[in-house]
């Protein structure tokens, strides 16, 4: 299945970095690097000496420890970190979630009872 490129994607791409004005974006002016580092109270030389350091691997498949631990102590109820599941981004978490709620009745944690339900973009011409 081809899906229609989205129309103000399209346009956006095309468009958003020759703006005077851009309304367009959900932030203002971006950080640079070493406003975010002063901002989070990091020292400069320790965060790029052990950037310097890091091995380029892909890591962790499943989720780095460190992360999911650090997710977990966010809530107050104790939370393990292996009950916890990190994605690759917004898309993968969707996916997943998406991938549960229609796998109704299979074994895979869908509901059998709900009704399989998938959302589509719009996108300019009205939902479909």
């Amino acid at each position: 299945m081809k899906i229609k490129d989205f129309g103000v994607e399209q346009w956006m791409n095309k468009y958003e970095t020759k703006a005077r004005y851009n309304l367009g974006e959900t932030c203002v002016a971006p950080f640079s690097l070493r406003g975010l580092l002063e901002v989070a109270g990091v020292d400069e030389e320790e965060f790029t000496t052990k950037l310097l350091d890091t091995r380029l691997t892909y890591g962790a498949i499943e989720g780095a420890d460190e992360l999911k631990q650090g997710i977990a102590q966010l809530y107050r109820t104790p939370l393990a970190p292996d009950n916890i599941v990190t994605e690759h981004g917004a898309i993968g978490a969707n996916n997943l979630v998406l991938n549960t709620v229609v796998a109704r009745g299979r074994g895979s944690g869908g509901n059998a009872d709900l009704p399989a339900v998938a959302v589509d973009s719009p996108g300019p011409g009205g939902s479909r």
